[in-house]
C-alpha cells in the first residue's frame, strides 16, 4: 500500500495464500465491470452493442495486461495463472462432513 501512495511500481509478485476475491478468479474487477453491463432489465441494441464491444475490449485488456505481467514476474505469475481461474469461479463439489461419515461407518 505505501508503495501506491508514493507512486512507486511494484516490483515483485506477491501471492497470498488465501485472498477473498483474487483466490477465485484473477480479475474480480474486471467480473463486476461485466456483470455491470451486461445486468439489464431490458436488453436494447444499443445496450446489446454497448456490452457487446465493452465485453470485447475487456478481453483483449485482459490479455495484455496478464502478457506483460508475466513477462515482468515470470514463473510465479505463471503459476498463480495456472491455478486460479480468469474470469468464472470454478465450482468445488463437496460433500457434507455428516455425509462422510455416515458413508465410512457403512463400508
Amino acid at each position: 500500500m505505501a508503495s501506491v501512495l508514493r507512486c512507486k511500481p511494484a516490483t515483485r509478485f506477491v501471492q497470498k495464500e488465501i485472498e477473498p476475491c483474487t483466490g477465485s478468479v484473477r480479475h474480480p474487477l474486471y467480473v463486476g465491470w461485466l456483470l455491470a453491463f451486461w445486468a439489464t432489465r431490458t436488453m436494447t441494441a444499443a445496450h446489446l452493442l454497448f456490452a457487446v464491444l465493452t465485453t470485447a475490449y475487456i478481453l483483449i485488456a485482459i490479455r495484455l495486461e496478464e502478457r506483460d505481467l508475466v513477462e515482468f514476474h515470470g514463473e510465479r505469475y505463471a503459476e498463480y495463472r495456472r491455478s486460479v481461474p480468469m474470469l468464472v469461479p470454478r465450482v468445488r463439489v463437496t460433500q457434507p462432513a455428516a455425509t462422510n461419515l455416515a458413508r465410512t461407518e457403512t463400508a
